[in-house]
């Protein structure tokens, strides 16, 4: 009535007469004592109802219902004399409703409405397990029922862009229901919007056993198909680029190494690798190294200094280059440096160029044989050190025949090499961990072959100039040049992924007296 004031008026009257009459209509019911008393009650009860514009009235978003007296009161009464099933199902109709709608807002107030009825069927489990559980809910098939909230629930989810958790429910739906096929279908949309191809055509496949006609189950797998093979083909030609960069580094150093009789081994796998070894050959200027006749390849040397566990890095020392150049750099004589140049961890300051005992382990890994055995080596290091792509080495493996330094460096010859490989069948696969373990057993072999006269068994393995068979180290002369010293005693002296390698003591301290005392009779002397 008080939305029209011409009710209070009678038929035929104006709108100033209904004003008048409804006026007279308030101040009659104040008179017979309707109203508020006075201004305080007034506000007091305003105060009481708080904002008007937050009552459930006037709300615009399911938020704005939430945690409001009356709302709560209305909940109650709408969920009085429900079962907990029951309660389930409105709950779903609701969040149903919702999910009709097309804003955000609707979807997450479904989102929300289902997982309301999810609460529900927890009780209902519950209850049954309790065996309290009432009659009429005793004939619901509570699982089905789950995945099928829970089918509904991934579609707001789907709906919100938010992939993953759709994903999720409906792997949960589909496992409590197989037969649910809406749960088969928005999973497969997931993983597509996801990029997870496999997954997804594995997913559509588990699908089409239900429905082998479903057009949108088809399309999926098709196009799923179809950008996998894309992004495999893509993934591959860069690979290959990459491989093709790898393969010409390395091979120089094979080519140079076996025309200066080195001998290159596998890497060891005893200690992490010293960061600033990563990809030391890419960074190194190989000049006409693959004809090994240019003393520009610099070796990169390990100084190992067993006695405080730390090292060093020659990121490239020359062929002739001596030892002594490089020790004297970094340990430069007592009288020649200041309390400012002692080495910090150096604490009872032993080091120094010409108190020091150099010496090189031989048999120290397993010796490559071959390029592509010395490729694949190199590659397995750039996998397990440095966290590299393990698809590098089945695609190096299915070049058979790796690119060298004269062939892989020009743009025909790598494309050309990229059409060898340009099916994605055939290509040897491996991970990580079974690529970790054949290079853990091989080691293991290795060193099973080549146990010393602790053990009752003598080293076999001979070379050049070498005085006992049982010879396990070489004393190098600070004379010597690094060219001299790679080279020595090979292929008994094995540089790993082509690093050399010494290990530096003071001399006749307590660790190196301990050192020569262990190793007695299994060291010989390397002069220039």
């Amino acid at each position: 009535r008080f939305s029209n004031p011409k009710m209070f008026g009678g038929e035929g009257a104006t709108e100033e007469e209904s004003y008048d009459a409804m006026d007279d209509w308030y101040d009659r019911a104040l008179a017979a004592g309707f109203g508020f008393k006075s201004e305080e009650e007034k506000q007091e009860y305003i105060k009481s109802i708080g904002d008007p514009m937050k009552h459930p009235l006037f709300a615009q978003t399911t938020e704005d219902l939430e945690g409001h007296p009356l709302t709560e009161a209305f909940r109650v009464l709408r969920e009085e004399d429900k079962t907990l099933v029951e309660l389930a199902e409105m709950y779903k109709e609701e969040g149903n409703q919702w999910i009709k709608k097309s804003t955000k807002k609707d979807y997450e107030a479904a989102f929300d409405r289902y997982s309301h009825a999810l609460t529900y069927l927890d009780k209902a489990d519950k209850a049954r397990e309790d065996g309290t559980e009432c009659t009429s809910d005793s004939t619901a098939d509570l699982k089905m029922i789950r995945s099928q909230i829970l089918s509904n629930r991934a579609l707001s989810s789907l709906n919100l862009t938010n992939y993953g958790r759709c994903y999720k429910d409906c792997d949960r739906a589909i496992y409590l229901w197989p037969g649910n096929l809406k749960a088969h279908l928005r999973k497969c949309k997931a993983l597509y919007m996801l990029k997870k191809y496999p997954d997804c055509i594995a997913a559509c496949k588990a699908g089409l056993e239900l429905d082998a006609t479903n057009k949108d189950l088809l399309n999926y797998a098709k196009q799923c198909d179809t950008e996998y093979t894309q992004k495999r083909l893509a993934k591959r030609e860069a690979d290959l680029k990459i491989l093709s960069t790898l393969t010409a580094q390395w091979s120089s150093v094979w080519n140079y190494a076996r025309n200066q009789n080195v001998t290159l081994g596998y890497p060891q796998y005893g200690a992490p690798e010293p960061k600033e070894l990563r990809d030391i050959w890419t960074h190194l200027d190989m000049g006409d190294a693959a004809t090994g006749t240019s003393a520009t390849l610099r070796w990169p040397v390990l100084l190992q200094y067993p006695q405080y566990g730390t090292y060093d890095v020659l990121s490239g020392a020359g062929r002739d280059d001596m030892l002594v150049e490089h020790l004297g750099m970094a340990f430069p004589e007592k009288e020649d440096c200041g309390p400012e140049d002692r080495i910090e961890w150096d604490v009872d300051d032993e080091y120094h160029v010409s108190n020091l005992a150099v010496y090189v382990q031989l048999h120290s890994t397993k010796a490559v044989t071959s390029e592509n055995e010395w490729l694949e080596a190199c590659m397995e290091q750039r996998i397990l050190l440095q966290g590299g792509n393990v698809d590098l080495l089945g695609l190096l493996k299915a070049t058979k025949t790796a690119p060298t330094a004269s062939t892989a460096s020009t743009t025909a010859e790598a494309e050309s090499t990229n059409t060898t490989v340009s099916s994605l069948d055939n290509i040897p696969e491996t991970t990580f961990e079974k690529l970790k373990s054949r290079a853990e057993l091989r080691e293991k072999k290795y060193w099973e072959t080549l146990m010393d006269t602790v053990t009752g068994k003598t080293i076999t393995t001979t070379g050049p100039g070498l005085h006992s068979s049982s010879a396990r180290f070489l004393e190098v002369h600070l004379g010597c040049t690094i060219g001299t010293i790679a080279k020595a005693h090979s292929p008994s002296h094995v540089l790993p992924r082509g690093v050399l390698t010494l290990l530096i003591y003071p001399k006749d301290n307590r660790l190196h007296k301990l050192f020569v005392e262990q190793n007695k009779g299994k060291i010989v002397a390397l002069m220039p």
